[in-house]
């Protein structure tokens, strides 16, 4: 490119968005930036994820960076170290294939160095490393949720949870408690039900008598029975329900034998 500049593009992530890493997600943007000045670059665009995990389908930044590779958008990806871009050693590879086959460079600011095939072992053992930190990682975090669980110290609810809402302590802890104004509608519900109504029938019942969604409109029979059919209005929790795969990056649901049981 003779005395052209490179063209420079920087990748920062941060695994969650607590403040602290928000403030160190800053402090990437801000060392990456000045390591593009540092070599001289232009700096064309910036990918950064925040507050994202390591699995790469849910990295809008990082998957427009794999597209752009792609192009002549840029010559050179700045970034803090490896486990930024990957803690999977797959997609490690997999990168770096995509980088190589669009001649484009790779810097890390942290170690002050280029990607160089010959260190392509070396990375590699390091993104295995990266792979199985996250790996175990996931396993205690799973654990942790499983154990407050089982203890019954946070009862999950979710928006769609009619008759129940969330309320802070003193100290800023959630709890769960009863909307007195909403739970008049949920014995309302249970009160048509157990009359031998419909959902369909519940449904218009509680449209004539001046009842509405969130939302403003009618309840839908769909919402009704999965009002009727949740145990929280029982008085009985359900947790454990499902639980997060590492070697999937899915959420998958977890056998009835082993969800827990919080009565009264």
């Amino acid at each position: 490119m003779s005395m052209e500049k490179l063209r420079a593009v920087i990748y920062c992530r941060v695994s969650t968005s607590s403040d602290i890493q928000i403030e160190s997600l800053e402090y990437q943007v801000a060392e990456a930036r000045a390591a593009a000045e540092k070599l001289k670059c232009e700096l064309v665009d910036e990918y950064v994820d925040e507050g994202e995990s390591g699995t790469t389908s849910k990295r809008t930044q990082y998957t427009r960076l794999l597209k752009d590779m792609q192009t002549d958008k840029f010559d050179i990806i700045i970034t803090k170290c490896l486990d930024r871009l990957n803690r999977n050693t797959y997609e490690w590879y997999r990168f770096v294939d995509t980088m190589v086959q669009n001649g484009k460079k790779l810097y890390f600011y942290l170690e002050n160095s280029y990607y160089s095939p010959d260190e392509k072992l070396v990375l590699g053992i390091k993104a295995i490393l990266a792979d199985e930190f996250s790996r175990e990682l996931s396993k205690k975090l799973n654990s942790a949720h499983r154990r407050r669980q089982q203890e019954g110290s946070s009862v999950i609810i979710t928006n769609n949870t009619y008759g129940f809402c969330r309320i802070a302590d003193e100290n800023g802890k959630f709890h769960v408690a009863i909307d007195q104004e909403e739970a008049v509608l949920v014995r309302r519900i249970f009160e048509l039900a157990v009359q031998g109504y419909g959902g369909h029938s519940i449904s218009n019942f509680l449209y004539a008598e001046g009842y509405r969604n969130r939302n403003g409109q009618a309840f839908g029979d769909t919402t009704i029975r999965r009002i009727i059919k949740n145990p929280i209005y029982y008085g009985t929790v359900v947790m454990h329900k499902t639980t997060f795969d590492f070697e999937t990056k899915k959420v998958i649901p977890v056998p009835e034998s082993e969800w827990i049981y919080h009565e009264g």
